[in-house]
């Protein structure tokens, strides 16, 4: 499902003009200035290169309960990674509940934790919640575009 999300959204992303931005990109990373457009779509053609071929890593799947204790505030944990560790995913309790697409999504979660492996710059989230992520979209598109929460909802 990772995948065919990030084969969506570059396809829709190399559709897109720097002169003809559409509401969705817009939503998520702000002005569709060309630079940034760069970066996106490079960032989702790591996603898919490393999601396709049978070159590259093999990742494993940790499907686990999380070890957070209750009122460590981090019940919401949906996926988290070690950075160092490329190729391992854990994936918490959370996520199961997710959909497979949309906001919000299984395939959003994976993309987002994809670029946080230092493989892929540690692209970190600066805001995570949709409306944290609008919000910064439309003040800050420069760092909407180095904030990994972004890619979840494209």
């Amino acid at each position: 499902i990772t995948k065919e999300l990030a084969l969506l959204a570059y396809t829709e992303l190399f559709e897109l003009h720097s002169e003809e931005p559409k509401s969705n990109y817009q939503k998520w990373f702000g002005t569709a200035e060309q630079s940034h457009l760069t970066t996106v779509r490079a960032q989702f053609a790591k996603i898919i290169q490393q999601t396709t071929s049978l070159q590259t890593t093999r990742f494993t799947y940790a499907c686990r309960l999380c070890d957070f204790k209750t009122g460590s505030g981090q019940e919401w944990m949906i996926a988290y990674i070690n950075a160092a560790l490329y190729e391992k995913i854990n994936l918490c309790a959370q996520f199961w509940t997710q959909p497979s697409y949309n906001t919000g999504s299984q395939a959003g979660t994976l993309i987002r934790a994809f670029l946080q492996f230092t493989e892929h710059g540690r692209t970190p989230d600066f805001y995570i919640t949709p409306a944290e992520v609008i919000t910064l979209a439309h003040q800050n598109p420069e760092r909407a575009i180095s904030n990994a929460e972004s890619y979840k909802y494209l």
